[in-house]
C-alpha cells in the first residue's frame, strides 16, 4: 500500500473533525463527548464517505445556536449550496 493513501485519509480525517467543531475533543475516547458533541462525531463519519445522498433526521437537536449555524452551514457548503437557509430546500 502507498504511503501516500493513509496520509491522505488522515488529512480527510483532521478536515472531518475540524469542520465539525470537534479539534479540542480530538484525543478523547468516543465514550467522553457530550450529546452534541457526539452527534456531530457521527455526522462526520457520514461525510468521510462523501455520500451522494445523506438523509439526516433532526441534524442539529441538541446543539447550541452557533453549533447548528456552522453545521447547517457545512452541510449546505457540501451539498453545493451557499445560501445559508438553515438546511430547507427552497420552494420549486
Amino acid at each position: 500500500m502507498s504511503r501516500a493513501r493513509p496520509r491522505r485519509a488522515a488529512r480527510s480525517i483532521d478536515r472531518a473533525i475540524a469542520d465539525v467543531g470537534l479539534d479540542r475533543v480530538r484525543q478523547g475516547t468516543i465514550g467522553s463527548l457530550s450529546g452534541g458533541e457526539m452527534k456531530r462525531a457521527s455526522l462526520a463519519a457520514e461525510l468521510l464517505a462523501a455520500p451522494g445522498l445523506l438523509v439526516l433526521d433532526e441534524a442539529t437537536s441538541s446543539l447550541d445556536p452557533a453549533t447548528e449555524s456552522r453545521i447547517m452551514t457545512l452541510l449546505a457548503e457540501r451539498a453545493g449550496r451557499h445560501d445559508r437557509d438553515r438546511g430547507h430546500a427552497p420552494p420549486r
